[in-house]
């Protein structure tokens, strides 16, 4: 599961007594605002990877949780390229990438980032996150990111749905794999979290609705 949190300290607590965020296998939060002192441990998640904010809490972080039954392969961690916030974890041949991207990322950025997920077009790979483009309007970001879809047999999983209060849709799931993948309500921040279900011989994500 993804989710915009808006500051990862401020709603932890909401996030540790909600069913759905602790019943999830792998959780990537962004726009965390965190510290490097910050801990934020979610009881049988451990941190795989994370940005932080810088010296003082700001619209920036990205980090990744998963369940201490998982045992991963390798973890990667760009940290502040530039304004976007990458972390980046392996589960034998999948390839998962969490984004942060703050909204005056600008074109040369994006095509950074994208070089970087163009090494992974051969592989199994999900990238999620906060792009701060709204895929539901043209703009000269979203024609990049369509050339890319495109030339690189990449897919927009969520591309008929809103995925904030104001009816925006700039996050985003895009894989070269299928999966399941949708929506569900968020009390605590202006995104909603994004699951992802993916089942295969060697692991599962899993999302459960709450009545």
């Amino acid at each position: 599961m993804y989710h915009n949190i808006q500051s990862m300290t401020k709603h932890i607590d909401l996030v540790r007594n909600d069913n759905v965020f602790m019943s999830s296998d792998i959780l990537i939060f962004g726009e965390t605002w965190s510290l490097q002192q910050d801990t934020n441990h979610l009881k049988s998640f451990k941190i795989l990877a994370k940005t932080n904010s810088g010296q003082i809490r700001k619209p920036r972080g990205i980090s990744i949780h998963i369940k201490k039954t998982f045992n991963q392969l390798s973890v990667q961690n760009k940290k502040k390229k530039g304004s976007i916030d990458i972390a980046q974890m392996k589960i034998r041949d999948l390839t998962i990438v969490g984004i942060y991207a703050t909204p005056k990322a600008d074109i040369s950025l994006w095509q950074k980032f994208l070089n970087t997920i163009r090494n992974l077009q051969h592989t199994k790979c999900i990238v999620v996150g906060d792009f701060n483009i709204n895929h539901l309007k043209l703009s000269k970001k979203k024609k990049i990111m369509n050339i890319f879809l495109q030339r690189y047999n990449f897919n927009l999983r969520n591309n008929s749905e809103a995925t904030t209060h104001s009816n925006t849709a700039i996050d985003w799931i895009i894989s070269n794999t299928k999966l399941k993948c949708g929506t569900c309500n968020s009390f605590f921040s202006h995104h909603y979290p994004l699951w992802i279900k993916k089942a295969c011989n060697y692991l599962q994500f899993s999302y459960h609705k709450t009545s």
